[in-house]
């Protein structure tokens, strides 16, 4: 199986697994601690295909006919990191949940590593349009 090939599997978390998980696997860089149980819609589980547990995303969920959606948080497993799952993730999650999507970078690092999941822009917001999203939008104008 090819590096491009290779499936993640996103599954919804509950508030008590949440807790768990980042005590089992020290998932430390991003406030994880901080969300509500009431706000947990988006928050899922990556997985490999053998259910080891790889990263954790939060996102704003797709309220329109266009599913523009905010990415808040993502992080990899410390131990699993520079092995080239972060990247695999967010373009598998960008192919099957989302049109476009925006988020604010944590750190100048950050901002490298979305840019090269394809997103565009700066330390103060990046965004991702998919190519086909783009022209649609260049013929309107």
């Amino acid at each position: 199986m090819s590096r491009c090939e290779k499936n993640y599997i996103f599954r919804p978390c509950s508030h008590e697994e949440l807790n768990r998980i980042i005590k089992l696997f020290a998932f430390t860089d991003c406030p994880w601690h901080l969300i509500s149980p009431d706000y947990i819609d988006g928050l899922e589980i990556i997985e490999d295909k053998d259910n080891e547990i790889i990263a954790l995303i939060y996102y704003d969920p797709c309220r329109n006919e266009n599913c523009e959606m905010f990415i808040m948080e993502f992080e990899v497993r410390e131990d699993l990191r520079r092995k080239g799952h972060g990247k695999l993730i967010i373009k598998q999650f960008l192919r099957e949940h989302a049109i476009s999507a925006e988020l604010l970078p944590q750190s100048e690092e950050s901002v490298l590593f979305w840019r090269a999941c394809g997103f565009k822009g700066d330390r103060f917001g990046l965004y991702y349009y998919p190519r086909s999203l783009n022209t649609r939008k260049m013929k309107k104008s």
